[in-house]
């Protein structure tokens, strides 16, 4: 078996779990963009340093994201904006 694909579905859950909990506060009224940037980095350095594929930590984290109650309380357009801005964060933090 690969190393680098066991170590990467190890950490995976706990990056999505911690990121989410995270995300949640940021946007739970109001959107706090410093706590929602930070929540995305440490996800991002996680599952970097963890070696899991960008496309697998991308598409877990997208998932993550659009099931969020904090998400679905939101109108459509927010919603949209919200998601491309995390989308854009989480992909610029991976390849830091």
């Amino acid at each position: 078996m690969d190393r680098r694909a066991a170590s990467g579905r190890d950490a995976l859950p706990s990056a999505v779990m911690s990121c989410a909990d995270r995300l949640t506060h940021a946007l739970d009224t109001v959107v706090d963009h410093s706590e929602m940037q930070a929540a995305v980095r440490d996800f991002a350095q996680q599952v970097r340093k963890q070696q899991v594929p960008p496309e697998r930590a991308l598409a877990a984290f997208k998932f993550m994201v659009f099931n969020l109650p904090a998400m679905a309380s939101r109108q459509p357009e927010e919603r949209t904006a919200l998601m491309a801005d995390v989308t854009r964060m989480s992909i610029e933090e991976y390849y830091k």
